[in-house]
């Protein structure tokens, strides 16, 4: 049960970034940072590639302490956005997962794919029996693509995120290997993506 540093898809692959991506994040930041900033807190106070530097360095720390991962969703070699396990709770076989597109790649299906192939890796390889989303309930594009990945609404977290000075409800997700399972039944494969396993 390692976390893989890369995972192949048809249109997209996920490749675990490092501090020699910086770079190309900061500029992927930097040409969406309006868009970005309306719903990722850090944006706003990310401001330079050194900025970039130090956040992938402690995401390549994490990745190699098995705790959480951070992948860049790429096309070739062009990086699109990002998806991430932001902790892994091995004990309880538990994650939380979080996504984005840079502005130019949205409403093209890149994260659904993304999302699917993290998903899959997580319930086949690392043996994860609950996977969570938390969205904000102004977020409707993400809320949309929970729902579409088959993740089950559980409630709602009042007040549960600040942004922009003002606290935001979030609306909570979670998906169980149970649930994985029968998404990947052939009824129910063409609503989510997934492939019978």
């Amino acid at each position: 049960m390692a976390l893989q540093k890369k995972i192949m898809g048809e249109r997209v692959t996920l490749r675990a970034l490092s501090e020699k991506d910086s770079k190309a994040f900061f500029a992927l930041v930097e040409g969406s940072r309006a868009h970005l900033n309306e719903w990722l807190p850090w944006v706003e106070s990310h401001t330079s590639v050194e900025h970039s530097e130090a956040f992938l360095s402690a995401a390549e720390m994490q990745f190699e302490m098995e705790n959480g991962g951070f992948w860049g969703i790429f096309a070739g070699k062009v990086l699109m956005g990002c998806v991430a396990l932001h902790w892994i709770q091995w004990e309880h076989a538990f994650t939380s997962l979080g996504y984005w597109l840079g502005k130019p790649y949205l409403r093209q299906g890149f994260a659904c794919e993304a999302c699917q192939l993290l998903v899959k890796h997580c319930f086949e390889d690392l043996k994860i029996n609950r996977i969570e989303i938390s969205v904000a309930e102004s977020n409707h594009s993400s809320l949309q693509l929970a729902r579409s990945l088959g993740f089950l609404e559980e409630g709602r977290r009042r007040q549960f995120e600040r942004l922009h000075g003002k606290f935001q409800d979030h609306i909570a997700f979670a998906l169980l290997f149970d649930d994985f399972r029968h998404l990947g039944s052939p009824s129910n494969q063409n609503r989510t993506g997934f492939s019978p396993t």
